[in-house]
């Protein structure tokens, strides 16, 4: 019965039917209560419906029965840094990192919970050791960047912005990321580059589309500034974040 119950679950997850799975899943446990595979599918389906009470709750359950289980260790950090207990998931990366050392997405993870709580240089050295251990990381090369950026180390965060559009592809996020830092260092043609480039990849961007226009703007042509503001308030839905401070920004260039 157990293989039936935890085949059946994985089916159904596969056809997103996911709180059948679930039950599926809850009836293999409920046949054999160690099994590790059956805890962790439904903790990693929890996590995965943002149940993240529950999800952590199911790691803990296998970390009870397989103390050394990265899997285990890993979706638990991750279940709760998406509480915001960043603290519990460093500490939980932390040993996953002792038992583990080469484990470069912990590495990731926890620089992500260090940038969380504003322990920015240990979020820099997490960055950089995932990267030591994986240069392929897009990822951890576009957070180390912003966390460069935001101590105002420009020329080191466009480095990483550019290593991670070259590591992967289509990376909307690191365009803006570069371009911004371009902004900042007072070099808005390379700016506006970027924000097109992110615009090509990210038709609905509209961080990039307001930066743009801001580029625009400080070059002095007023015409390409007006277009981006207006775009962006045609598709911006009255509570997003840019379209206030787009509006005031239009009704200034058209006074």
């Amino acid at each position: 019965m157990l293989k039936q119950y935890y085949q059946t679950a994985k089916w159904l997850e596969e056809q997103e039917r996911y709180q059948e799975a679930i039950t599926e899943y809850t009836k293999a446990i409920e046949v054999s209560p160690k099994d590790i595979n059956a805890i962790i599918g439904r903790a990693d389906l929890f996590a995965d419906m943002g149940y993240t009470v529950e999800a952590a709750s199911g790691y803990t359950a296998a970390l009870a029965l397989e103390p050394l289980n990265a899997a285990a260790y890993n979706g638990r950090a991750e279940a709760y840094a998406n509480q915001g207990y960043h603290e519990k998931a460093i500490a939980d990366l932390t040993h996953l990192l002792a038992l583990y050392p080469d484990y470069a997405d912990a590495y990731y993870s926890r620089g992500l919970s260090c940038a969380a709580i504003e322990r920015t240089e240990e979020g820099i050295a997490n960055f950089t050791q995932a990267l030591a251990l994986n240069p392929e990381h897009g990822a951890a090369y576009n957070n180390r960047g912003l966390l460069y950026a935001a101590q105002g180390h420009h020329e080191l965060a466009i480095a990483d912005f550019s290593q991670a559009i070259a590591v992967r592809k289509g990376f909307a996020c690191s365009f803006n990321h570069r371009g911004h830092s371009y902004e900042d260092l007072g070099n808005q043609e390379q700016a506006i580059t970027d924000y097109t480039e992110a615009l090509k990849i990210d038709p609905d961007n509209t961080e990039s589309l307001y930066r743009r226009g801001l580029a625009y703007e400080a070059q002095g042509q007023k015409a390409k500034a007006i277009n981006d503001f207006q775009t962006l308030l045609q598709f911006a839905v009255p509570a997003h974040i840019y379209r206030d401070i787009a509006e005031k920004k239009l009704q200034e260039l058209l006074d």
